[in-house]
């Protein structure tokens, strides 16, 4: 049987059991659901943001006012000493000698800051910026599991399909060896025409099972990141990516790179401290109320209490602390110059993906059309190999050279087609755009602002508009820095409550 012939009959075979192969196929979307919901290294990616978001809310809450209750209660035994005694006796004979005294000081205390030289101001600032940089953390952190599972999938469909290219021949060699043997019995040929089969078979062999184990260790990959073992997978199907030119992929890339995002944000939270730490050599003014009552504790009696109630307006003004303030402020200043350079250097590193990327990319879509041509060119030179073969005008070496390039055309072919996806993969997640929403249908992907909204406190003082107007007058103007070579860069809209 010819090979052409072999692999006709497989054809034959896998077309019918394929019905019930699609039924229990699990597809790339299933895979990426799986992973999205379950993968720990997201989960705690998202932990991490619900901590900043707590960050935030504290930042917010310096402005409002403090109230705590305070009790303080007093005993005081006071022993005569031998001179007090002897005084006390002559003066007052049987005269105790000692005193007793108690005290109860309940009281609420209320603290509310006036002004902060925009310190708070600045500090929601930051507190702000910096959910937004973790929320583009967030963004890379599923971007890399989901190029991962894309990854992991992609590497069991090749590696599968490598298997099946390698046992098909695999059997092609033993039917070959069978033709060969009896050949022989029947004085057409040589020994050394069956051992150069028997030799074949063997590396063959060989092969299959490094195909086999390969299989197994993508298997296992893909158990690490989705969180089950892959059970049949359906073919992969199309990104849609519609990726255009290089420069229309490098214009995506500075609009909505979640890297260069994240390193935008970082720059405007640091650049918020400075004015937090600058802030921290200024005025800062706050007032105090203490109301209760004040009295014996023993024998209690509320009506003799005494009800007190003070009123203070605390200023401070720093006037020397060993350079402390100063070694701060000139910190947050090199903090934010190292944000600053970092912006720069994401940058740069995302045009230099693009770059790499793309050129894999095309230079894989042209290894699929070149070996899709050997493949077809492959598979008519061994036919017409195994026909000579028959009249005696090709020896078995011939052959089994001519069966040797088909299969590692076939086998380059699944390899190329392989790598086009996964660098088709890596330029949507350098764009942006390798995100779940993007990726499947009917799945209701994580809200990154819902734990902020449930947490945020939903009712302010009445004073707390004035006080943020009054702190924010000697807060700077944050400007964000801009990406090099662009007049503008707009930021998400993702205002925080």
């Amino acid at each position: 049987m010819r090979r052409t012939q072999f692999i006709g009959l497989w054809l034959v075979v896998t077309a019918s059991l394929a019905p019930a192969y699609r039924l229990k196929a699990e597809t790339l979307q299933d895979a990426l659901i799986a992973a999205y919901r379950t993968n720990p290294d997201l989960e705690a990616q998202r932990a991490k943001l619900r901590s900043t978001d707590e960050a935030f809310i504290q930042a917010r809450a310096e402005f409002a006012a403090t109230i705590s209750l305070q009790t303080q209660a007093t005993y005081t035994h006071d022993a005569y000493g031998r001179q007090s005694r002897l005084q006390t006796q002559a003066l007052s004979p049987g005269a105790s000698v000692y005193t007793e005294q108690n005290s109860v000081t309940p009281q609420l205390v209320l603290t509310q800051p006036l002004f902060t030289s925009g310190r708070i101001s600045a500090d929601i600032k930051a507190a702000s910026a910096q959910v937004k940089a973790d929320r583009q953390a967030l963004r890379i952190a599923e971007g890399t599991v989901l190029f991962n599972v894309i990854q992991a999938y992609a590497d069991v469909v090749r590696d599968q399909a490598a298997l099946d290219i390698r046992k098909l021949n695999l059997d092609m060699l033993r039917h070959q060896l069978a033709e060969t043997q009896a050949m022989q019995r029947a004085g057409e040929i040589t020994r050394t025409d069956v051992a150069q089969i028997e030799a074949e078979l063997a590396t063959e062999e060989d092969l299959n099972s490094q195909a086999a184990a390969q299989l197994e260790i993508s298997r296992a990959n893909y158990a690490a990141v989705v969180g089950h073992t892959p059970d049949g997978l359906a073919p992969l199907p199309d990104l849609g990516g519609r990726l255009g030119s290089v420069s229309d992929i490098i214009a995506s890339a500075e609009a909505d790179n979640p890297q260069i995002q994240q390193a935008l944000y970082a720059e405007e939270a640091s650049h918020a401290r400075i004015y937090a730490a600058k802030a921290n050599q200024g005025v800062n003014v706050n007032a105090q109320i203490q109301g209760g009552y004040q009295g014996a504790m023993s024998p209690f009696y509320s009506p003799n209490l005494d009800r007190v109630l003070t009123a203070t307006v605390n200023v401070t003004v720093p006037l020397s602390t060993g350079g402390q303030l100063s070694s701060l402020t000139r910190q947050a200043y090199d903090l934010n110059a190292v944000d600053k350079l970092n912006v720069e250097s994401v940058h740069r590193n995302v045009i230099k993906a693009v770059a790499t990327a793309w050129q894999q990319w095309h230079a894989a879509q042209q290894s699929v059309e070149t070996e899709d041509r050997a493949v077809t060119s492959a598979a008519v030179a061994f036919e017409g190999m195994g026909k000579e073969y028959k009249v005696a005008q090709r020896s078995t070496l011939d052959v089994l050279l001519a069966e040797e390039t088909q299969r590692n055309a076939e086998l380059a072919l699944n390899t190329a087609k392989h790598d086009a996806y996964l660098y088709e993969a890596s330029l949507l997640e350098i764009m942006g755009r390798l995100e779940i929403t993007n990726l499947t249908k009917g799945d209701h992907p994580y809200d990154p602002g819902a734990h902020l909204k449930a947490v945020s406190p939903q009712i302010s003082s009445v004073i707390d508009a004035p006080l943020k107007a009054l702190d924010g007058l000697a807060d700077g103007p944050i400007k964000p820095v801009s990406l090099p070579r662009q007049d503008k860069h707009s930021t998400p809209n993702d205002k925080l409550r």
